[in-house]
């Protein structure tokens, strides 16, 4: 059936939900903070813009990527079991989320290099 006893599955998914529960605390506490993208305020030479275009190219990539197999996982919910999907579902719908925020991040900062 599968490679984990029930005891050993509970134990992973338990580290797993300390583990993710920490990393979201950490997320939240730095967006107290404030913390935005390191030199926002200053204008970008050449070789900072186009890396900077760059990391916006591959952000939106990743979001495509991890919308098409978002919409796999949607297809294969009723062939395979329910739980691990579901937790697979929930991850991919918060890393896309997180992706798209860095996104819009990096465009507004690249917007407001531009206008100094």
């Amino acid at each position: 059936m599968g490679f984990l006893s029930p005891r050993a599955l509970g134990i992973t998914l338990l580290l797993v939900f300390v583990a993710s529960l920490a990393v979201f605390t950490r997320i939240v506490a730095g967006l107290r903070t404030g913390s935005g993208i390191q030199g926002e305020d200053r204008p970008l030479d050449q070789a900072g813009r186009k890396r900077r275009l760059r990391q916006i190219r591959l952000g939106e990539i990743a979001i495509v990527i991890l919308v098409v197999l978002l919409l796999n996982a949607l297809f294969r919910l009723r062939h395979e079991f329910l739980l691990p999907q579901l937790v697979g579902i929930g991850m991919n719908i918060l890393i896309t989320i997180t992706v798209a925020r860095v996104v819009i991040r990096l465009q507004k900062s690249l917007k407001n290099t531009e206008s100094l």
